[in-house]
């Protein structure tokens, strides 16, 4: 019982910490399913589920520059291709998406493998991999929450690199996953087990090289961004006469910028703050 209040309570701190931590009520409904806990911890994580949903949504107005919900379910092929682009992003990520989908397809091909295989073969082990199946399943449906919500944006947009905190998970998940299934299937056919091995380090490396690659380059536009962030933040002290373009790096509608930079002036926050100290100094000279 202690476990199941313990799990409880960060299961609400995940959920009002970040939009998809919600998802932490379903992977452990999941888990307490498959490990066979009694019926009434199942209902007790269900009834709690149900109304943190509630209470989490009570009141939520939808912005009304997002795209329609139902977008996912009149278009299932870019929301398929979103949801692979999503997972594939940390391993693909600045170089197209096409590449991303394609890596996402191939973790959720072989994580599908892998467990099919287990369940058939080993089942003992299948369970050693509970919190690794669980952190995939994290993973796998926040890709189809935030799919649900931002297909409708393109398809692109599911490789920005603010998701990849997340998706990271999937990979590593599917790194665990994928090596206990090559043992075990090495086990069993035996003879083959060099083939196997030599498949599994290429693999391995592959996945290595192309993370080192997706992070150098993640690095670089980081640099790159920063840049157009301070030219950018040059203009503000003066936005009236700031070109529209310059502001957009900032945020996508320049008059939202120009809005939200004269309440910044009025309240003297932000880069205006340094107003605030200088008319300090300047009455404690004067007195």
């Amino acid at each position: 019982m202690k476990g199941l209040i313990l799990a409880m309570i960060f299961a609400i701190i995940a959920s009002y910490s970040f939009g998809s931590g919600l998802l932490t009520w379903v992977v452990l409904i999941v888990l307490s399913i498959q490990k066979q806990r009694p019926w009434k911890e199942t209902i007790t994580l269900a009834s709690a589920f149900v109304a943190i949903i509630w209470l989490y949504f009570y009141g939520y107005i939808k912005p009304a520059h997002h795209p329609s919900l139902f977008y996912p379910i009149l278009h299932p092929y870019y929301f398929i291709r979103y949801i692979l682009a999503y997972i594939g992003s940390p391993l693909g990520y600045g170089n197209g998406k096409n590449l991303s989908i394609i890596i996402g397809f191939s973790l959720v091909t072989l994580v599908c493998a892998a467990i099919i295989h287990l369940k058939r073969h080993s089942k003992e082990e299948l369970d050693k991999l509970s919190p690794w199946l669980a952190l995939a399943l994290y993973a796998f449906l926040s890709a189809c929450m935030i799919g649900i919500g931002r297909t409708g944006f393109g398809v692109r947009q599911a490789i920005s690199s603010r998701y990849t905190t997340i998706s990271s998970l999937f990979i590593i998940s599917a790194f665990v996953i994928v090596t206990l299934w090559i043992k075990s299937y090495s086990r069993i056919r035996g003879a083959s087990s060099k083939k196997i091995a030599h498949l599994s380090k290429f693999f391995f490396v592959s996945l290595i090289i192309a993370y080192a690659v997706s992070y150098l380059h993640g690095i670089n536009q980081m640099a790159q961004r920063s840049k157009k962030l301070q030219k950018a933040a040059s203009y503000l002290e003066d936005i009236k006469r700031a070109p529209d373009e310059c502001l957009e790096i900032l945020y996508p509608n320049a008059t939202v910028v120009r809005q939200r930079i004269r309440i910044l002036r009025e309240l003297r926050l932000s880069i205006f703050f340094q107003d605030t100290t200088k008319t300090k100094l300047v009455q404690k000279n004067k007195s």
